[in-house]
């Protein structure tokens, strides 16, 4: 069975974290807001609080770590052993990987060739001359 894990970056500070999803609408500020619970958060403890994330940010975990062990996640840009650089999108069935819509391929689960070199987000200047 395939872990159920999220990545955001977080909203106080920018840096990345890892763990369970929340969707929260705040009337106040008439918008969804997205939480991430990490496993070292106890929802017991008098004091927890989600970590707030900017949403556009969000991604899932695809299920498969690249060849250095590296989990895979929506929005993150990988290299294929051909040198090919793609990044990585659920489309309408699975996850898949592309270079702009050209070419959108499944991932292959018995491919261990993927690296993770960056994502979307902190990297765009890697996929060229478009912008995420």
């Amino acid at each position: 069975m395939r872990e159920i894990l999220f990545k955001g970056k977080r909203l106080d500070s920018g840096e990345w974290v890892e763990g369970n999803y929340i969707l929260q609408y705040d009337h106040k500020k008439n918008e969804a807001c997205g939480f991430i619970t990490t496993q070292e958060q106890n929802f017991e403890k008098p004091n927890f609080k989600p970590i707030e994330i900017d949403i556009k940010t969000l991604g899932q975990f695809i299920g498969l770590c690249d060849k250095n062990g590296k989990k895979i996640f929506e929005g993150d840009i990988i290299k294929l052993e051909n040198a090919h650089i793609r990044f990585v999108f659920y489309g309408s069935t699975s996850f898949r990987h592309t270079n702009y819509g050209k070419y959108a391929k499944e991932f292959d689960h018995k491919d261990k060739g993927y690296e993770v070199i960056g994502n979307i987000y902190d990297n765009p200047e890697m996929l060229g001359e478009k912008k995420c």
